[in-house]
């Protein structure tokens, strides 16, 4: 197994990791592992985790964009 040291972890994050910890009745190494394995399993599969995401945020508020209307935004200004 590899290690990797955190530098500068925000002090709110820290209490929250340590919460988080507690709760799911773990040390907050194991936590931590726990945590960046979820995220990285969710984005793995070549970016549906993303764009499951993405719709869930967009659905609601009822937002989609075009192909035509990101050309549209890329070109707009252009000469």
């Amino acid at each position: 197994m590899s290690t990797i040291t955190l530098k500068n972890v925000p002090d709110e994050l820290h209490a929250s990791l340590k919460e988080r910890a507690k709760a799911h009745q773990r040390s907050l190494n194991r936590e931590v592992i726990s945590t960046l394995m979820e995220v990285v399993d969710k984005h793995s599969d070549s970016g549906s985790g993303v764009q499951e995401d993405a719709r869930a945020v967009r659905e609601p508020l009822s937002v989609y964009v075009t192909q035509q209307d990101i050309d549209s935004f890329r070109n707009s200004g252009r000469a």
